[in-house]
């Protein structure tokens, strides 16, 4: 049940998927972030070319069932190519969800 109720909200949180790209995908205009060390990490990180690391939300919901404490990073890189961050927890019971958004112009 938990599985269920923790899934849409995840998903939601991540964002929706548009399937009306350009022809020609935007370039990152930030030359000081660049999403690679993020992906490589194994953070969940969104760009305009795609999302990657999803199956780690897979893994999050499979400890958040055990009731085994977990963290996750999510990075969603705007079209400007600002990054905005997103850490979800779970201990003790308790989700939390912080953001910051401060390299984001």
């Amino acid at each position: 049940m938990k599985k269920l109720v923790l899934l849409p909200f995840l998903l939601l949180l991540v964002g929706c998927v548009d399937n009306n790209q350009p022809e020609e995908e935007p370039e990152f205009n930030n030359t000081s972030y660049d999403p690679s060390s993020n992906i490589e990490n194994g953070d969940v990180v969104q760009t305009n070319q795609g999302y990657h690391n999803v199956e780690k939300l897979d893994q999050f919901i499979e400890k958040f069932n055990e009731g085994k404490e977990v963290e996750l990073e999510i990075v969603q890189v705007t079209t400007e190519g600002n990054p905005r961050f997103k850490n979800l927890t779970y201990n003790e019971n308790k989700i939390q969800l912080s953001s910051h958004h401060t390299e984001d112009s």
